[in-house]
């Protein structure tokens, strides 16, 4: 157990919607971590009684709520949440993750003791209502150019030093990144600082129904696919007009991309003409 007398603070953000029962749950597994030096603030991305209701129930004086306008994403109430920080160091939280109950403490000890790194990040479990699993190649190591063909760190591992975010700016509010201001940040922090990769499952990141950000499965669609395409194109050109990266470093990662939109594309028309087939069979 750390001694709160010399423990910097860490502030976790959390911004929710209309999920008080995934909030519940998250919160639990965030005020029962063995490191106890937190402020843990909760945005509602628009107002949401029952949101405050699941964090007055914990009856924890660490948590601090605030509601604002539904932004649409939760980037916005991230920043909120950012704006209220008092943390040495700041780690993010989705509405629907639970954390194991010592991930902070080793974070905090990972980022204490390495000052050459800002960004510590771990491995996920994914879970649902019926199982947990992990999904190796969404694991290791990770740098500005691994980053750009696959972002393999979840947010909800991430902790970063106040500091650093003060200088190097937060989520950004652009559409142009869409529901991928994570991505957009961490890309940009990769330019900035070395991640530390803690090889540990320390994050269990829901993979079931009523997920934040979702394209999988029976969802999926051209438009969908598209879009996401849009949003990593948009990203690296984000990133390359602030930055002094050069436009080399984005031509394989973007045929990468589009390779795997036009698969994806591929995939979802021979489905359709499977399933119209298959009607008409049994019509």
């Amino acid at each position: 157990m750390n001694n709160l007398n010399n423990s910097p603070l860490v502030t976790v953000v959390i911004p929710t919607h209309n999920r008080p029962e995934f909030l519940k749950r998250t919160l639990d597994s965030i005020c029962s971590q063995t490191y106890r030096c937190l402020q843990i603030i909760v945005v509602s991305n628009g107002p949401n009684q029952k949101n405050k209701e699941a964090v007055d129930s914990l009856n924890d004086n660490r948590i601090e709520y605030y509601q604002q306008p539904n932004s649409g994403t939760p980037a916005s109430p991230r920043n909120t949440g950012i704006s209220h920080a008092k943390g040495e160091y700041v780690a993010f939280c989705d509405d629907d993750d639970i954390w194991m109950p010592d991930k902070v403490e080793k974070q905090v000890n990972v980022l204490n003791t390495h000052m050459d790194y800002d960004v510590c990040y771990t491995k996920m479990i994914r879970f649902d209502d019926i199982k947990e699993w992990t999904m190796p190649h969404e694991e290791g190591y990770a740098d500005f150019h691994s980053l750009l063909y696959f972002n393999n760190i979840p947010l909800s591992s991430v902790m970063v030093r106040m500091n650093f975010i003060l200088r190097e700016g937060s989520f950004s509010l652009s559409q142009k990144v869409g529901t991928s201001p994570d991505y957009e940040l961490l890309l940009r922090f990769s330019l900035r600082t070395k991640l530390y990769y803690l090889d540990e499952y320390l994050v269990k990141y829901w993979s079931g129904n009523n997920r934040i950000t979702r394209m999988d499965g029976g969802s999926r669609s051209i438009k969908l696919a598209l879009k996401h395409l849009l949003i990593i194109l948009n990203t690296y050109l984000m990133t390359y007009k602030n930055s002094s990266t050069s436009v080399a470093d984005y031509i394989r990662p973007s045929l990468f991309n589009i390779k795997n939109f036009i698969k994806t594309v591929l995939v979802i028309i021979k489905e359709r003409i499977q399933h119209s087939q298959y009607f008409s069979m049994a019509d």
